[in-house]
C-alpha cells in the first residue's frame, strides 16, 4: 500500500499512533504505567540526547527516542555515511551537487522547471542537454516530470521558491530544533561533571544546562588501548566556547563542530503533513513530523517512491510488486 499523508501511514501501522502524536510523552507514558521518576529521568535523558527536547514532545517521538536505549545498535566500517553513498552508486542515479533555487509548474506541458545554482565551468564540461538552459548567474533550469523534495520545507530551513503550482498541500508551519555536535579528541575532565570515576557516557535530564550529553566514540574495529587518545561527542543547544571546552577537557588535541537544524521541534497535539505537495510533487521529509530518524526517512522515501510510480503509471501497485513498507 501507499499513503498520501503521514496520518494515513501511521494509522495503517497502528491506529493508536495517531493518539500518540496528540499527547505529550510524559502524559502518554504515565498512561502506559511508567512512574514519574522513570519518565523524568530515563525517558527525559533519551529525548534530550536524541532530540534536544523534553517529555513535552509528543508520545510517538518519545517512543522512538526510547527505542534507541536498546544496546543492539550497529555501525558501518568507514562511517554510516557509506549507506547513502553506496545506495546512490548502485542505483545508477546522477547526482548534481547544486543548490535548488526555484521549482515552477509549467501548466501548458504539465512539467516542472527546476532551477539550481551550479559551477559554471564544471557544468560546461558535461555533455550538452537540450532540456537545460544556463544563465550568466550560474543558474541552471531543467525540466522534470516528477519532483521529489527530500529536505525540510519550514521557513527556517528552506529558501526554495515554489511558483504557479496547480495546488499546494498544507505543510506544517513549525520550526526545526538546533543541535550543536562537537567532536573532541582529547582527555575528558570527569570531575567537571561531578564524576570521581571515569564514565563513557554522561546524560542530562534538564533542558537548560550547557550540554545535553557527552559520549565516548569508539572505533568500529576496536576499543582504544589505555593511554591512546580518546574521542568524545558532545551535544549542546548552542556552540561551546573555548573556555567551556577547556574546562570540560584536561587536554584538547582536535575539535570539530557541526551546527545544524537537526529535527523538528515537537509538541503535543502535533500537526502531521502530507507526502504529496502538488501533482507529481512529493515531500519525503513530511514523515519527520512523526519522528525524525534515519529509519523513519527510509520508510518515508520508499512510500514516496511507490506513490510517485503508482500515480505516474496510473496503476495500483500490488503486493506482487513488493509495495509493502
Amino acid at each position: 500500500m501507499t499513503y498520501s499523508t503521514v496520518e494515513e501511514l501511521l494509522k495503517s501501522i497502528n491506529p493508536d499512533f495517531i493518539e500518540d502524536v496528540q499527547i505529550s510523552t510524559a502524559e502518554g507514558f504515565v498512561k502506559e504505567g511508567l512512574s514519574n521518576r522513570t519518565i523524568s529521568e530515563l525517558v527525559m535523558a533519551g529525548l534530550i540526547v536524541n532530540y534536544g527536547q523534553t517529555t513535552a514532545a509528543h508520545k510517538f517521538v518519545g517512543s522512538v527516542s526510547s527505542a534507541t536505549g536498546d544496546g543492539n545498535l550497529w555501525s558501518i566500517v568507514g562511517g554510516n555515511k557509506l549507506l547513502p553513498e553506496k545506495l546512490l552508486k548502485y542505483s545508477g542515479a546522477t547526482l548534481i551537487n547544486a543548490k535548488v533555487e526555484k521549482i515552477k509548474w509549467d501548466e501548458q506541458y504539465e512539467q516542472y522547471l527546476v532551477s539550481y545554482y551550479v559551477d559554471r565551468f564544471a557544468h560546461r564540461e558535461n555533455k550538452p542537454d537540450r532540456n537545460i538552459t544556463l544563465t550568466d548567474k550560474n543558474l541552471v533550469t531543467k525540466v522534470y516530470d516528477i519532483v521529489i523534495v527530500a529536505a525540510p520545507l519550514t521557513r527556517d530551513t528552506s529558501n526554495i521558491v515554489f511558483e504557479k503550482l496547480p495546488s499546494l498541500t498544507f505543510v506544517p508551519d513549525g520550526r526545526y530544533h538546533r543541535t550543536v555536535c562537537t567532536i573532541v579528541k582529547g582527555k575528558l575532565n570527569h570531575r567537571y561533571f561531578g564524576e570521581r570515576n571515569e564514565a563513557n557516557e554522561i546524560y542530562s535530564i534538564k533542558d537548560n544546562l550547557l550540554i545535553n550529553s557527552v559520549a565516548r566514540i569508539y572505533s568500529v574495529h576496536k576499543r582504544p588501548r589505555k593511554g591512546e587518545s580518546e574521542v568524545w561527542k558532545v551535544f549542546s543547544q548552542k556552540p561551546l566556547s573555548k573556555d567551556d571546552l577547556s574546562e570540560m577537557f584536561l587536554r584538547l588535541i582536535d575539535v570539530k563542530v557541526v551546527d545544524w537544524l537537526a529535527y523538528p521541534h515537537y509538541d503535543s497535539n502535533q500537526t502531521l503533513g502530507s507526502f504529496v505537495l502538488a501533482k507529481n510533487l512529493y515531500h519525503v521529509n513530511a514523515i519527520e513530523w512523526a519522528a525524525s530518524a534515519m529509519e523513519m526517512s527510509v520508510i518515508g522515501a520508499k512510500n514516496v517512491a511507490l506513490l510517485a510510480y503508482k500515480n505516474w503509471r496510473g496503476v495500483n501497485v500490488d503486493n506482487s510488486e513488493k509495495d509493502e513498507l
